[in-house]
């Protein structure tokens, strides 16, 4: 069984530029995964 999605999803609205070496694109990213940690002290 493979779990696709390890941790929440934070839902977002802002543009991004991406940009590679042979190309350039523009768009919008509507959520995020932010992988949590722990510390223990």
């Amino acid at each position: 069984m493979v779990k696709l999605r390890y941790c929440e999803r934070v839902h977002t609205d802002f543009p991004v530029i991406f940009a590679g070496e042979t190309y350039v694109g523009e768009g919008t990213v509507f959520n995020v995964s932010i992988p949590s940690k722990r510390a223990d002290g």
